[in-house]
């Protein structure tokens, strides 16, 4: 699974030509089958320069 956030309206993340390094915090599972990931930045991850 590779995350992406979704939507409209205004953005939250600057365009990057990188990836960025990301740690799965939390999950939740709901009764009607959608699943909620729950990410942050990996502040310890070595990544590409900016």
């Amino acid at each position: 699974m590779n995350p992406v956030v979704l939507g409209r309206g205004t953005l939250l993340f600057r365009p990057t030509a990188h990836p960025v390094p990301l740690t799965l915090v939390e999950t939740l599972h709901f009764t009607n089958g959608v699943t909620l990931l729950h990410y942050a930045r990996d502040r310890g991850a070595t990544s590409a320069p900016r």
